[in-house]
């Protein structure tokens, strides 16, 4: 399968992330890789570098559960049919990095979207205009 290129802009970001970070406008590629076969995910990946630039100053304990979800030409977050979601998981520690930094700052954040279902695979790769980023409302913060 060929890799795809969105082209975004005003990505939203909803949850705790979106007071620091913005994704900065701009072309995107969902690039189909193999990954290590296991039980839980199987092999057939997709994975996504997102630019991101700091535009407020953080200084929290670090946000977690930060997820990638693919969504189509109607504004509509996709599903499998099933009803689950196709959600990339975070990979990496750029964010954390970028996070810790100064406002103005950028860093190339990777996503992963990791499974064994073909159908799910080329929906992904086919039906995807862009995408928003969920992280969770409530971080606690060192004091």
């Amino acid at each position: 399968m060929n890799e795809k290129t969105l082209t975004v802009s005003n990505v939203s970001i909803s949850g705790e992330l979106g007071n620091y970070v913005k994704v900065v406008d701009g072309d995107y590629i969902l690039k189909p890789v193999k990954g290590v076969k296991d039980v839980a995910f199987g092999n057939e990946n997709i994975e996504i570098a997102v630019k991101v630039e700091l535009v407020n100053k953080y200084d929290g304990n670090g946000i977690y559960g930060i997820n990638i979800f693919p969504v189509d030409s109607k504004g509509i977050e996709m599903k499998a049919d099933n009803g689950a979601d196709l959600r990339f998981g975070l990979e990496g520690d750029e964010l954390d990095k970028l996070l810790k930094g100064e406002v103005g700052g950028t860093a190339v954040v990777s996503f992963q979207w990791r499974g064994s279902d073909k159908t799910r695979l080329n929906k992904i790769m086919t039906e995807t205009t862009t995408f928003k980023v969920v992280s969770p409302d409530n971080v606690v913060n060192e004091e």
